[in-house]
């Protein structure tokens, strides 16, 4: 029995001597060797990939903890986006980390070109989250990371702030990287990405320290369109009221604000309560539907708010067969829009795929053929 006592106090001995050895000889990399990419541009050019990162660098205060921070943009051109971000790391002297990178920024010609399997590098190999964000631009990624906004945050946690939190997640497209990965390998190979947009706001003046005037130019976002991509495709942007009929068919989400306007120059502003898109597959038969539980928040007619408590039964009633045809309509144009530019952006084989499996096959002329219905169904009351 003492024989094997002194064993196993000689084991813990040993594994302590082992654990305080390598403690000592291998190299920890501490906060401020890291520098934490918030948001990555993505361009390309005849070079190859142009890459910029925007990262929150730890500065460290006398006592030698990180007790600031400051943002800092660096660039680098490479055949991969990998290798660009090795050149990134070189000039900043830092280790890159994508664990916190929540979007990513695209330009219309790097999506024109295909980034699966450069962004699938990125997960395996730099740690990218597949809950960041993609957002597409016809802009240089480096000219909107570098932008000053209306608040005092980056651009990258401005837009994140946008489409993480904005409670008007009807109007956003919150697509993702594994949206991005998985939409690829799809029958259809087509993904409906947010489109970036900005407009310049008046100029700012503010006071440097020395007492100098200062202008300063600020940019709000617009992130209300969808860019198309996809195999053989050539981007393209649809507007507001065909990305919301691909969310409304695409995302499983409740809450948010919906603005209808009728063609009567009638507004509506309208809270969604629940919604729900369907999309049933039967042989050339395709039945999109919407089912919206929502509450009538304002009304305006000929330019001027109506008074909900003075809105009739009738009138109630009126507004909501007119928001279920606009609704329809908008669903309709959406197809149509998908017809003509021969471009499965609704996944629509990939849906019969999932329905008739490996068996089906997609048909010579799919959406030209295919029939499409539509049903909206709308319930709502008075705020």
């Amino acid at each position: 029995m003492n024989k094997i006592l002194r064993a196993k106090w000689l084991v813990v001995f040993l594994a302590l001597c082992v654990m305080i050895f390598f403690g000592r000889s291998v190299s920890i990399n501490v906060l401020t060797d890291n520098a934490v990419v918030l948001g990555l541009g993505i361009d390309y050019t005849e070079e190859g990939y142009d890459v910029s990162a925007q990262s929150i660098v730890p500065q460290a205060s006398s006592s030698g903890n990180a007790s600031s921070k400051k943002y800092v943009i660096f660039s680098a051109v490479d055949k991969s986006l990998s290798g660009a971000l090795s050149q990134i790391g070189e000039k900043m002297g830092m280790i890159i980390s994508l664990t916190h990178c929540n979007i990513i920024i695209v330009s219309k010609d790097a999506l024109e070109i295909g980034l699966n399997e450069e962004i699938q590098n990125l997960v395996n190999g730099w740690f990218l989250t597949l809950h960041a964000l993609i957002v597409g631009t016809e802009e240089k990624p480096i000219d909107i990371l570098s932008a000053e906004t209306p608040v005092s945050v980056s651009s990258a946690e401005y837009l994140q702030t946008l489409l993480l939190e904005s409670i008007s997640f009807s109007n956003l497209t919150r697509y993702k990287v594994k949206d991005y990965i998985v939409d690829n390998y799809t029958q259809s190979a087509v993904s409906a990405i947010a489109f970036l947009e900005r407009a310049e706001l008046p100029e700012n003046s503010v006071s440097s320290p020395t007492g100098e005037t200062i202008s300063t130019k600020q940019y709000e976002y617009n992130l209300t369109k969808n860019i198309i991509v996809g195999d053989n495709v050539v981007p393209f942007t649809v507007e507001k009221d065909i990305a919301q009929c691909i969310n409304f068919l695409k995302i499983k989400e409740n809450g948010g604000m919906l603005t209808i306007d009728f063609p009567e120059g009638e507004v509506a502003q309208l809270e969604i309560i629940s919604t729900k898109g369907k999309l049933k597959f039967s042989e050339g038969v395709v039945e999109a539907s919407i089912k919206m539980n929502l509450v009538l928040r304002e009304f305006v007619e000929e330019d001027e708010a109506i008074s909900l408590f003075l809105i009739s039964e009738e009138k109630l009633k009126e507004i909501i067969l007119k928001t279920e045809a606009t609704l329809t309509q908008s669903l309709k144009n959406t197809f149509q829009i998908s017809q003509e530019t021969n471009v499965d952006f609704l996944l629509l084989a990939e849906g019969m795929y999932r329905k008739f499996g490996y068996t089906w096959e997609k048909p010579a002329n799919f959406l030209q053929n295919l029939e499409f219905k539509t049903s909206v169904q709308v319930t709502f009351k008075r705020g």
